[in-house]
């Protein structure tokens, strides 16, 4: 994403943290700073759990594992979660890493209720892990159901 061109260049002037997961310290070392940005500024830190860029229709599976240190910063400060479930898109070339024409290219971004983490403690982790996934899976599978079905209403002619 950094390098993708303008959005790397709009997302490094916004403030985004580009963390190599290559390499672990340095990653948490960032992630701290930022963790500590937001807390001195208020602001919130927007944290894409499965670690990488994932689209569903290249092998079937909705999200990916999600990595625990997001979670583990959210109870570490008590902050909120707040679930973002971004719908599938296939308007993207993956080869080439740039926007195509074919293709639905509506996006469909649903926000969830927040999860609450100030009462909990690192043994919550791998339920909370789980619930949140859960949901999102659920509204990930529910909006891409939704569009199949608006797609295929898209043929049908009335009389």
């Amino acid at each position: 994403m950094k390098w993708a061109g303008p959005f790397g260049i709009a997302a490094q002037l916004g403030g985004t943290v580009f963390v190599q997961r290559s390499k672990a310290e340095k990653a948490k070392l960032a992630l701290n700073k930022a963790l500590k940005d937001a807390k001195d500024t208020k602001t919130s830190l927007h944290i894409f759990p499965e670690g990488t860029r994932h689209l569903a229709s290249l092998d079937g599976v909705h999200m990916l594992p999600f990595k625990k240190g997001a979670f583990h910063m959210a109870i570490d400060t008590g902050f909120p979660i707040l679930p973002v479930v971004i719908s599938e898109y296939n308007f993207i070339d993956q080869r080439h890493k740039t926007f195509g024409s074919s293709g639905n290219q509506d996006v469909t971004i649903t926000v969830l209720n927040p999860i609450e983490t100030n009462e909990m403690s690192k043994d919550d982790i791998d339920r909370l892990i789980e619930d949140t996934r859960n949901k999102m899976v659920e509204v990930f599978k529910d909006k891409k159901a939704q569009k199949i079905a608006s797609e295929d209403n898209k043929h049908i002619k009335w009389e």
